[in-house]
């Protein structure tokens, strides 16, 4: 009866939530944004269940999550001509 009842909420209820939020993100932000960003899901998944359950986090696992950190922030970072960084 319990699987049932999880069944019953996230089928229509947390799915249809998640996407009815990404299609009203899409309306105020860049696709390459939104898809950038929904690459960190799974990191932000496997930090939750860490938290949440005390999990151990091996090495391989922290350099990955680090890594679609780092990629999402340098894809998402807006650099215009006129800032600092792009002067040499």
């Amino acid at each position: 009866m319990r699987g049932l009842v999880a069944l019953a909420y996230v089928g229509p209820v947390a799915t249809a939530f998640a996407y009815w939020a990404v299609v009203e993100v899409g309306r105020y932000v860049r696709a390459t944004t939104i898809s950038m960003t929904l690459l960190a899901v799974p990191s932000v998944g496997l930090l939750i269940s860490a938290l949440t359950f005390h999990e151990t986090l091996n090495v391989s696992l922290g350099l990955g999550v680090a890594l679609v950190t780092v990629g999402v922030l340098l894809t998402t970072t807006e650099l215009s001509p006129k800032s600092p960084r792009w002067q040499a």
